[in-house]
């Protein structure tokens, strides 16, 4: 009983291990790859508000209410004749591991800037 107690504990605790790596390393990976999809989104968005208003406080409060429609921080608008540059900021993903660690919980924030042309 003894031998098989530890052996399914020896071949449990790496598995366990790797699973958390592989989650915590994902959520990583996702919310960064997501930040790209959503600053181009927001930007999209206040693009067509200000093409079909030609208001630049419209274009910039449809940013943020699609900002806030995606949780994330838009913290910084410019609208000129050629593009529309957006700041935005993802906050930080539940992890099972790294959100825990004060030193590594900076890893999960994403600060993203996006260029579009109108």
């Amino acid at each position: 009983m003894r031998d098989w107690l530890s052996w399914i504990l020896k071949l449990l605790i790496p598995f366990i291990i790797a699973a958390i790596i592989i989650n915590d390393a994902g959520v990583i990976i996702i919310s960064r790859s997501q930040s790209k999809d959503i600053a181009k989104t927001i930007a999209d968005d206040a693009r067509s508000a200000y093409i079909s208003s030609n208001n630049e406080y419209s274009a910039y409060k449809t940013a943020l209410n699609t900002a806030q429609t995606y949780n994330v921080k838009l913290y910084g608008f410019k609208l000129t004749k050629e593009k529309i540059q957006i700041w935005i900021q993802i906050p930080p993903r539940k992890t099972i591991f790294i959100h825990r660690m004060k030193n590594l919980k900076k890893m999960l924030t994403f600060n993203y800037y996006y260029d579009f042309s109108l």
